[in-house]
């Protein structure tokens, strides 16, 4: 198997040999970014096929984490967390505590920390936040983190 950046000449990419798992597993790879992959069989009697491919694939972004809040009061508060890599967007997903994760309410913001409103005293709210790195590529969701509302 070969494989490098997308658009990578072939005979210059890594290299890798010996590999027997279907499917197998890349590690080390960069968050959000497009490769392509080559692959060739090794047949029983030592022979190689001919290369196919390239196959083209994007990982994923890295998720946020550290999540938290700031400036609690009875009707708002700071929703914060540590960006997973290089991201400057990301979807937060909020409601009452135990709320079903797709079932509240969603938020994209390029804000980090982010003033939510609209809250009622004294209540449990939960939230999740995602990083989108790309119009079709994001993390998974990360929490939930819990947060009482103030008095």
């Amino acid at each position: 198997m070969e494989y490098g950046p997308s658009g990578f000449t072939q005979g210059n990419g890594s290299l890798l040999s010996n590999i027997t798992l279907n499917p197998y597993s890349m590690f080390g790879l960069s968050s959000n970014t497009s490769y392509d992959i080559y692959i060739q069989a090794y047949c029983a009697s030592g022979a190689l096929s001919t290369w196919v491919g390239p196959y083209t694939f994007t990982t994923l972004c890295e998720s946020p984490s550290a999540l938290d809040t700031s400036n609690v009061t009875p009707i708002y508060a700071d929703l914060l967390w540590t960006v997973g890599s290089s991201e400057t967007e990301w979807n937060i997903q909020w409601d009452t505590a135990n709320f079903t994760l797709g079932n509240g309410a969603i938020i994209n913001t390029s804000s980090n920390p982010y003033s939510l409103t609209g809250l009622n005293a004294d209540t449990q709210y939960e939230f999740y936040v995602q990083a989108v790195c790309g119009s079709n590529n994001t993390s998974e969701w990360v929490g939930p983190f819990s947060f009482l509302s103030g008095y």
